[in-house]
């Protein structure tokens, strides 16, 4: 893969395309660029080996050093912001039939309101775009969307967990977003890895694919590298992002088989990896809706309504809506907001 330190002074926002998935996770490789301009060496972020485009791939061949990626990427902590280790938002589901390139300009009234509240990191729980639906072509839909989100977010680290909307053309459409994003071009049987983690500060994340190579799936592969992952984490909090949620929230989801209701035994494995490797909180996107449950200690939590569109399920508002994350040591706190920034719901995980 080839990156220029050109093509990072004009995107202002080094990503690390983690693909493989259409969990397919981009992260923003700044955070590397804020633990230099901060200069307290507080902010970590550290990739697993097994990921298909990872720090060491990405960037050492090419020389590039961590200073390199500064570029446009200092963050101003002298904001009158509470004194917290850090604190994140996430964006639910954006995609549209009838939008240009598939996307739905509604969300980028949630992107004001993100972009006020000025949070550490960024994440988009999938189905940003309908992939397929416009003229222009794939490649025009993805480019619009790396436009986008760089011209709200450009100082903020942001990560993309990719939703079945996103590559519904499967193996094609991701190797479009790797092309966009990273100039990436894959050969015939490269493999391609979307799951990944990382640290951030006292917390690791984990991303994960439930739509790639599978549409609304987690294979076996996958799920033996994440208990493997979560038994060697030594963080103090541990929060995971897919695009389906593992678990039912609308019986009439389950019964379209919409979440991985149609599939009790994935369900079941992955609760029980959360809940036996103390998996704090689980963010998930698809349902177009905010909605939150504790199963075996684990708190599971649905992005919100991004777009306000007509709501699937009965008693589902069709506000606006997105979450914000706080973390403060052990303390968790999971806010839901309209796009005022009004918090509607506050739920203290830890």
């Amino acid at each position: 893969m080839e990156i220029s330190k050109k093509d990072l002074q004009v995107s202002g926002v080094v990503l690390i395309l983690i693909f493989g998935v259409v969990a397919m996770s981009f992260y923003a490789h700044i955070n590397h660029a804020k633990q230099i301009l901060e200069g307290n060496n507080s902010a970590q972020e550290t990739t697993t080996n097994n990921t298909q485009i990872s720090q060491k791939t990405s960037f050492d061949q090419e020389n590039v050093t961590q200073n390199d990626m500064s570029i446009n990427n200092q963050k101003q902590d002298s904001q009158s912001k509470p004194q917290i280790e850090f604190d994140f938002a996430t964006i639910g589901d954006s995609e549209t039939e009838s939008g240009p390139f598939g996307f739905d300009n509604d969300v980028l009234r949630i992107f004001d309101r993100v972009k006020i509240l000025d949070p550490d990191l960024i994440f988009f729980t999938g189905d940003i775009i309908m992939v397929n639906v416009d003229s222009r072509g794939k490649k025009a839909s993805v480019q619009y969307v790396k436009k986008t989100i760089n011209q709200y977010f450009f100082d903020i680290p942001y990560y993309i967990v990719f939703g079945n909307h996103d590559i519904k053309c499967g193996q094609v459409c991701f190797d479009v977003w790797a092309d966009v994003f990273f100039d990436k071009r894959y050969v015939q049987n490269e493999e391609r890895i979307a799951y990944h983690s990382f640290d951030y500060k006292n917390t690791h994340f984990v991303i994960l694919s439930t739509d790639f190579p599978k549409e609304r799936s987690v294979d076996e592969k996958q799920l033996q590298w994440l208990e493997k992952d979560l038994t060697a984490n030594t963080k103090e909090n541990t929060i995971v992002l897919m695009h389906v949620p593992p678990i039912t929230f609308f019986e009439k989801s389950a019964k379209n088989c919409h979440d991985l209701g149609c599939q009790p035994k994935l369900q079941s494995r992955l609760q029980s990896i959360f809940a036996k490797n103390h998996v704090n909180l689980v963010l998930s996107g698809h349902e177009n809706a905010f909605a939150s449950k504790e199963i075996d200690g684990v708190d599971y939590v649905l992005s919100g309504n991004a777009t306000g569109s007509r709501p699937r399920y009965d008693g589902v508002s069709k506000d606006q809506s997105f979450i914000t994350v706080e973390i403060q040591d052990s303390s968790i706190k999971v806010r839901g907001r309209y796009i005022d920034g009004t918090v509607f719901q506050e739920i203290k995980v830890k």
